[in-house]
């Protein structure tokens, strides 16, 4: 899950091609840390100094629960295991930024039944009328209890972002769950 710095036609131009470099880098099969480092580069061959963009890669083998992770200036991932919890990282830069900017890959086994949320800032930076962010509390206070679809689940924390803001969003809020069977 991703978010390009911008909006309109020129922000949906870049997403479309970086969404096709992306995965031809991703055919290659290395850690998302790695892609991320190789991505980056292309990235600034791609967009404006001005521009960046923020991504969260993450890798899930449904077999074992194998999950690989990275991001690039993007909010962690929350995991729903009994309680919702942000999975801690030591932070990124985003891509587009700087030629030599590296990535870390992160690993985890998520278990069977067990869910990973993925969002963009949007979500976690909705303001309400006061001028309060949702922020990552929100977000895990909004996620339902696990028995829920991930369609399901998705759906409660667009919801919840709404409500929290009186149905006006300042920026794309997106969410993407994955469940694990």
């Amino acid at each position: 899950i991703g978010d390009v710095c911008g909006k309109g036609v020129a922000a949906a131009r870049h997403t479309v091609r970086l969404r096709y470099e992306l995965r031809i880098l991703l055919e290659e099969g290395h850690p998302p840390g790695r892609t991320l480092t190789r991505f980056n580069r292309q990235v600034i061959r791609e967009i404006a100094e001005d521009e960046y963009v923020t991504l969260l890669l993450l890798v899930l083998d449904p077999a074992t629960g194998a999950v690989s992770w990275s991001s690039a200036g993007h909010p962690p991932p929350v995991l729903a295991c009994p309680g919702p919890r942000a999975l801690a990282f030591a932070g990124s830069l985003p891509l587009g930024l700087f030629p030599d900017a590296g990535y870390q890959t992160a690993r985890f086994t998520m278990q069977p039944g067990r869910c990973l949320v993925l969002y963009t800032d949007g979500v976690v930076e909705a303001r309400n009328l006061d001028g309060q962010e949702l922020g990552t509390e929100g977000l895990e206070a909004a996620i339902p209890p696990m028995s829920a679809s991930a369609a399901a689940i998705a759906e409660v924390i667009l919801k919840q972002v709404l409500s929290h803001t009186g149905d006006h969003l300042d920026d794309d809020a997106a969410v993407l769950v994955l469940r694990r069977e």
